[in-house]
């Protein structure tokens, strides 16, 4: 069994992801809640991963969707295109 989800970089450091990425629930302006169906809205997806020096951080990506028009896999998102990366 592989447990390989490979690595991002954001700010010019090289981060290994412990996880697949997945939607992060948290509610803020401009997410699924603030839109209406067929309006743009922004889905945020989340995976812990390792930094430098081992430390644990959250990386996140945000990406903007249509309200009933989500893509059926999220293979397409530009997953290279970090958002931010939080200390764990």
């Amino acid at each position: 069994m592989s447990n390989d989800f490979g690595t991002v970089e954001f700010d010019n450091i090289e981060y290994t992801l412990l996880e697949d990425a997945d939607y992060s629930n948290r509610l803020f302006y401009g997410g699924f809640n603030d839109a209406d169906w067929g309006e743009e809205y922004i889905v945020e997806f989340c995976a812990r991963a390792i930094g430098p020096k081992r430390k644990k951080v959250m990386v996140y990506w945000q990406f903007p969707a249509i309200k009933g028009g989500e893509p059926e896999d999220e293979g397409g998102y530009p997953w290279d295109l970090v958002d931010r990366v939080d200390p764990q």
